[in-house]
Protein backbone atom coordinates (compact mmCIF):
# COMPACT_ATOMS: atom_id res chain seq x y z
CA UNK A 1 0.00 0.00 0.00
CA UNK A 2 1.25 3.25 -1.11
CA UNK A 3 0.30 5.92 1.71
CA UNK A 4 0.70 9.68 0.98
CA UNK A 5 3.14 12.25 3.39
CA UNK A 6 1.30 15.70 4.32
CA UNK A 7 2.88 18.35 6.61
CA UNK A 8 1.24 20.50 8.80
CA UNK A 9 3.01 23.61 10.86
CA UNK A 10 1.88 23.79 14.34
CA UNK A 11 2.17 27.31 15.87
CA UNK A 12 4.04 28.45 19.37
CA UNK A 13 0.00 29.63 20.44
CA UNK A 14 -1.57 26.22 19.56
CA UNK A 15 1.51 24.20 20.33
CA UNK A 16 1.08 22.33 24.26
CA UNK A 17 4.86 22.61 24.43
CA UNK A 18 4.80 26.77 23.28
CA UNK A 19 7.21 26.02 20.27
CA UNK A 20 6.85 25.69 16.93
CA UNK A 21 6.20 21.84 15.56
CA UNK A 22 6.27 20.16 12.02
CA UNK A 23 3.62 17.44 12.34
CA UNK A 24 3.69 14.63 9.14
CA UNK A 25 0.49 13.26 8.55
CA UNK A 26 0.55 9.96 7.16
CA UNK A 27 -3.20 9.50 5.09
CA UNK A 28 -4.55 12.48 7.09
CA UNK A 29 -3.17 10.57 10.60
CA UNK A 30 -0.66 11.31 13.21
CA UNK A 31 0.69 8.34 13.55
CA UNK A 32 3.60 9.87 15.95
CA UNK A 33 1.09 11.94 18.04
CA UNK A 34 -1.28 8.02 18.42
CA UNK A 35 1.88 6.64 20.29
CA UNK A 36 3.77 9.25 21.63
CA UNK A 37 2.56 12.70 23.91
CA UNK A 38 6.08 13.13 25.66
CA UNK A 39 6.84 15.89 23.61
CA UNK A 40 6.60 18.21 20.39
CA UNK A 41 7.45 17.29 16.37
CA UNK A 42 10.46 18.42 15.72
CA UNK A 43 11.30 22.19 14.53
CA UNK A 44 11.00 22.29 10.52
CA UNK A 45 14.06 24.15 10.78
CA UNK A 46 15.29 20.25 11.92
CA UNK A 47 13.75 18.63 9.33
CA UNK A 48 13.29 20.64 6.25
CA UNK A 49 15.29 22.30 3.48
CA UNK A 50 17.67 21.13 0.53
CA UNK A 51 19.36 18.51 2.99
CA UNK A 52 16.58 17.73 4.74
CA UNK A 53 17.12 14.64 7.14
CA UNK A 54 13.54 13.39 6.02
CA UNK A 55 14.98 12.84 2.09
CA UNK A 56 16.61 9.71 2.27
CA UNK A 57 20.45 8.83 1.37
CA UNK A 58 22.90 6.81 0.09
CA UNK A 59 22.26 4.76 2.64
CA UNK A 60 19.52 4.44 5.17
CA UNK A 61 19.32 6.72 8.18
CA UNK A 62 17.23 7.37 11.31
CA UNK A 63 15.54 10.47 12.25
CA UNK A 64 14.17 11.52 15.55
CA UNK A 65 10.20 13.17 14.52
CA UNK A 66 9.35 13.99 18.05
CA UNK A 67 11.41 13.97 21.38
CA UNK A 68 10.54 14.17 24.71
CA UNK A 69 10.28 17.57 26.60
CA UNK A 70 12.92 16.58 29.04
CA UNK A 71 14.53 15.06 25.83
CA UNK A 72 15.00 11.42 24.85
CA UNK A 73 17.34 10.78 27.28
CA UNK A 74 14.29 11.11 30.26
CA UNK A 75 11.12 10.28 28.79
CA UNK A 76 11.94 9.09 24.96
CA UNK A 77 11.64 10.14 21.17
CA UNK A 78 10.32 9.06 18.54
CA UNK A 79 12.72 7.68 15.72
CA UNK A 80 11.90 6.30 12.37
CA UNK A 81 14.68 4.81 9.64
CA UNK A 82 13.98 6.06 6.58
CA UNK A 83 15.49 4.76 2.90
CA UNK A 84 14.70 4.70 -0.63
CA UNK A 85 13.21 1.53 -2.28
CA UNK A 86 12.62 2.09 -6.11
CA UNK A 87 10.59 4.63 -6.95
CA UNK A 88 9.49 4.60 -3.09
CA UNK A 89 10.68 5.75 0.15
CA UNK A 90 9.89 3.80 3.20
CA UNK A 91 9.73 4.14 6.73
CA UNK A 92 10.95 1.24 9.31
CA UNK A 93 12.62 0.31 12.08
CA UNK A 94 10.57 2.66 14.48
CA UNK A 95 12.23 3.30 17.59
CA UNK A 96 11.53 4.97 20.77
CA UNK A 97 14.24 4.53 23.20
CA UNK A 98 11.84 4.63 26.35
CA UNK A 99 9.22 1.94 24.79
CA UNK A 100 10.39 -0.99 23.33
CA UNK A 101 7.08 -2.01 22.42
CA UNK A 102 6.77 0.57 19.84
CA UNK A 103 3.32 -0.68 18.00
CA UNK A 104 3.93 0.81 14.47
CA UNK A 105 4.84 -1.11 11.36
CA UNK A 106 6.31 0.25 7.91
CA UNK A 107 4.89 2.65 5.43
CA UNK A 108 5.86 3.22 1.93
CA UNK A 109 5.15 6.63 -0.22
CA UNK A 110 5.56 7.43 -4.05
CA UNK A 111 8.70 9.22 -3.76
CA UNK A 112 7.61 11.74 -6.28
CA UNK A 113 4.88 12.91 -4.18
CA UNK A 114 6.85 12.47 -0.52
CA UNK A 115 9.52 14.83 -2.25
CA UNK A 116 7.52 17.09 -3.58
CA UNK A 117 5.49 18.10 -0.22
CA UNK A 118 8.45 18.78 1.59
CA UNK A 119 9.82 21.18 -0.97
CA UNK A 120 6.05 22.83 -0.99
CA UNK A 121 6.37 22.26 3.24
CA UNK A 122 9.98 24.45 2.76
CA UNK A 123 8.83 26.47 0.68
CA UNK A 124 5.85 27.92 2.94
CA UNK A 125 7.19 30.03 5.93
CA UNK A 126 4.17 31.97 6.38
CA UNK A 127 5.30 30.81 10.38
CA UNK A 128 8.70 32.05 10.15
CA UNK A 129 8.99 35.46 11.71
CA UNK A 130 11.41 38.15 11.05
CA UNK A 131 14.23 36.36 13.79
CA UNK A 132 13.79 33.27 12.51
CA UNK A 133 14.65 34.36 9.23
CA UNK A 134 17.57 36.23 9.84
CA UNK A 135 18.25 32.82 11.98
CA UNK A 136 18.23 30.55 8.88
CA UNK A 137 19.74 32.82 6.39
CA UNK A 138 22.41 32.93 9.41
CA UNK A 139 22.81 29.07 9.41
CA UNK A 140 23.51 29.06 5.95
CA UNK A 141 26.23 30.87 5.45
CA UNK A 142 28.13 29.51 8.53
CA UNK A 143 27.77 25.81 7.77
CA UNK A 144 28.76 27.00 3.98
CA UNK A 145 32.12 28.21 5.88
CA UNK A 146 33.63 26.70 8.72
CA UNK A 147 36.30 29.26 8.94
CA UNK A 148 34.21 32.28 10.34
CA UNK A 149 34.01 30.49 13.73
CA UNK A 150 37.07 27.59 12.95
CA UNK A 151 39.57 30.34 13.23
CA UNK A 152 38.66 30.68 16.43
CA UNK A 153 39.10 27.07 17.24
CA UNK A 154 35.19 26.62 17.31
CA UNK A 155 32.42 25.42 15.11
CA UNK A 156 28.86 26.15 14.48
CA UNK A 157 26.33 24.49 16.49
CA UNK A 158 22.61 25.90 16.26
CA UNK A 159 21.18 28.97 15.34
CA UNK A 160 17.26 30.06 15.91
CA UNK A 161 14.93 32.67 17.33
CA UNK A 162 12.51 31.15 20.31
CA UNK A 163 9.01 32.22 21.04
CA UNK A 164 9.19 33.62 23.65
CA UNK A 165 12.14 36.31 22.87
CA UNK A 166 11.55 37.12 19.04
CA UNK A 167 13.73 40.04 18.77
CA UNK A 168 16.44 38.25 19.37
CA UNK A 169 18.58 34.90 17.79
CA UNK A 170 20.31 32.50 20.10
CA UNK A 171 23.17 31.46 18.52
CA UNK A 172 25.37 28.28 19.99
CA UNK A 173 28.87 27.15 19.16
CA UNK A 174 31.30 24.66 20.63
CA UNK A 175 35.19 25.27 21.15
CA UNK A 176 36.70 23.36 20.00
CA UNK A 177 34.19 22.11 16.83
CA UNK A 178 31.94 19.25 18.09
CA UNK A 179 33.05 16.97 15.16
CA UNK A 180 36.49 17.19 16.55
CA UNK A 181 35.14 16.67 20.06
CA UNK A 182 33.17 13.15 18.69
CA UNK A 183 36.34 12.34 16.86
CA UNK A 184 38.57 12.08 19.63
CA UNK A 185 35.42 10.79 21.94
CA UNK A 186 35.49 7.95 19.37
CA UNK A 187 39.20 7.44 18.99
CA UNK A 188 40.22 7.38 22.84
CA UNK A 189 36.39 6.58 24.42
CA UNK A 190 37.26 9.95 26.06
CA UNK A 191 35.46 13.07 26.29
CA UNK A 192 37.60 16.06 25.36
CA UNK A 193 37.57 19.36 27.61
CA UNK A 194 34.94 21.16 25.72
CA UNK A 195 32.74 24.60 26.42
CA UNK A 196 29.39 25.24 24.63
CA UNK A 197 28.63 29.09 24.09
CA UNK A 198 25.30 31.22 23.55
CA UNK A 199 25.61 34.48 21.97
CA UNK A 200 22.24 36.30 21.99
CA UNK A 201 22.17 38.81 19.22
CA UNK A 202 19.35 41.19 18.76
CA UNK A 203 17.94 41.66 15.27
CA UNK A 204 16.20 45.03 13.56
CA UNK A 205 14.21 46.10 10.55
CA UNK A 206 16.91 45.69 8.30
CA UNK A 207 16.57 42.53 5.48
CA UNK A 208 17.44 39.63 6.78
CA UNK A 209 20.32 38.74 4.44
CA UNK A 210 22.02 42.25 5.10
CA UNK A 211 21.53 41.29 8.96
CA UNK A 212 22.92 38.25 8.87
CA UNK A 213 26.15 39.11 6.79
CA UNK A 214 26.75 41.96 9.51
CA UNK A 215 26.67 39.12 12.31
CA UNK A 216 29.25 37.39 10.33
CA UNK A 217 31.46 40.10 9.58
CA UNK A 218 31.74 40.76 13.43
CA UNK A 219 32.21 36.98 14.03
CA UNK A 220 35.39 36.95 12.07
CA UNK A 221 36.33 40.50 13.28
CA UNK A 222 37.10 39.05 16.60
CA UNK A 223 36.82 36.45 18.86
CA UNK A 224 33.32 35.77 20.26
CA UNK A 225 34.25 33.31 22.85
CA UNK A 226 35.44 36.35 24.58
CA UNK A 227 31.90 38.14 25.00
CA UNK A 228 29.12 35.52 25.19
CA UNK A 229 27.58 33.60 27.35
CA UNK A 230 29.01 29.89 28.60
CA UNK A 231 26.16 27.66 28.71
CA UNK A 232 27.40 23.92 28.86
CA UNK A 233 30.56 22.25 28.03
CA UNK A 234 32.89 19.38 29.91
CA UNK A 235 35.80 19.68 32.07
CA UNK A 236 37.68 16.27 33.17
CA UNK A 237 38.87 15.94 36.82
CA UNK A 238 42.43 15.79 36.95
Amino acid sequence: MISRLRTSVIFPKDSAWNQVELKLLVDGQDVVGSVFAEGPWADPDALLGPDSPLLPGAEPREVMLAEAECKWGCCGAILVRIRRDGGDIVWDEWRNPDDPGLPLTAIRFDAAQYEAELARAHGTRLWEWPARTVARELRTRLREDSDVLGRWNSGFHGATSLPDTREQIHLTFFSPPWDLIEDHRRRTGEVPDHTQFLARLPVTSEPAEVQAERIVAGLRAGDPRASVEVCGGYTARR
